[in-house]
């Protein structure tokens, strides 16, 4: 990696965005007590955006107006071309009923089959071209569906509403009650498919539902502010294409990316912490934020000492953002405050 003599004339930053790092998931983590020492030295600043998606957004240089259009955008990160259509995601879901509610589960624990996933999605498809549409099945987990014309609806993330009754989270809008009734028919279509039949004689759930949020039109390209884009899912993917950022997966390590890795501004977004927590799933989580200490935080905090970056700019997904730097890494004396005061 390049270095300069002239440290003060040298820019080498990081961002690093790890959603659920601060959850109320905290406890009794053993590990809480060297993330609290690390966090109580940096600078707090305010976030660019709570929400994860409308983060990334931002963080890139888009804006994401009212309702970001994460659809197109992640079809873009997919390597499908969104072309000038309005998309909606329409990702399978298992939703489970008591006597008086419906709840979202999500499909994190469906375990779908490439194969799996593309004939029901072409079941789906051969239904909603009778609307004009046509289904997009690039992953078992994320499904895409391009409209005839734009749609008024206001949509929630299935991230709001997992867990929960999902009364409160259905889309509003003027055309709510036309993909209401396609929704009807579509949980039909998934009860009756012969795939769904074979998943139920293995013991497995299945899907039972789409959901449909993160409509909108692909945004105008934007020059990029980074110099390189690393980890995250399709929509990261897709902002990094949108704005002509080099990007790559996620680095299995600091080490190996500040190998990889030379000066400039560089944003990193780390998604297993997230993906744990999203679920509530303590028993993942705990791993995931120690491996995180271990391979992420402390050999940064390292670098930042050494001759590493300059400056590290840790986004926690709690609202914050928090500065470190060399200088303020000696600020030994600042109290480490519980993880559970951070939200």
């Amino acid at each position: 990696m390049a270095t300069s003599p002239h440290r003060s004339e040298r820019i080498f930053e990081l961002t690093l965005v790890v959603p659920g790092l601060l959850p109320v998931l905290a406890g009794d983590f053993r590990g809480s007590g060297r993330l609290a020492r690390l966090l109580a030295r940096g600078r707090c600043h305010r976030a660019l955006d709570r929400d994860p998606d409308r983060l990334l957004f931002r963080l890139c240089g888009v804006e994401p107006g009212e309702a970001p259009p994460v659809a197109p955008v992640s079809l873009l990160g997919e390597g499908e071309d969104p072309g000038g259509a309005y998309w909606l995601r329409a990702d399978p879901v298992q939703l489970e009923a008591d006597q008086a509610q419906v709840f979202l589960l999500g499909n994190r624990h469906l375990a779908l089959d490439a194969g799996e996933s593309r004939r029901l999605a072409a079941e789906l498809d051969a239904h909603l071209r009778e609307e004009g549409c046509a289904l997009r099945a690039p992953h078992p987990r994320r499904w895409y569906l391009r409209l005839p014309e734009p749609a008024d609806l206001r949509t929630h993330p299935p991230a709001a509403a997992l867990g929960h009754a999902i009364h409160d989270f259905q889309p509003e809008g003027a055309d709510r009650a036309r993909w209401q009734r396609v929704a009807t028919e579509l949980q039909m279509l998934l009860h009756a498919s012969p795939v769904s039949a074979g998943r139920t004689a293995r013991g497995l759930p299945g899907p039972n539902s789409l959901w449909l949020w993160g409509g909108g039109t692909l945004p105008p390209s934007r020059p990029s502010r980074w110099d390189g884009i690393r980890g995250g899912g399709p929509l990261l993917h897709g902002l990094a294409r949108l704005t002509g950022t080099p990007w790559a997966g996620t680095p299995g390590s600091a080490a190996e990316w500040l190998a990889q890795t030379g000066d400039g501004r560089h944003l990193v977004v780390l998604d297993g912490v997230g993906d744990a927590a999203q679920y509530g799933d303590r028993s993942a989580w705990v791993p995931a934020v120690e491996a995180l200490l271990r391979d992420w935080l402390e050999p940064i905090v390292a670098a930042l000492s050494a001759d590493g970056p300059s400056r590290l700019w840790l986004l926690p997904g709690a609202g914050q953002r928090l500065e470190l730097t060399r200088r303020l890494l000696w600020r030994w004396w600042r109290r480490p405050r519980a993880l559970e005061m951070w939200r």
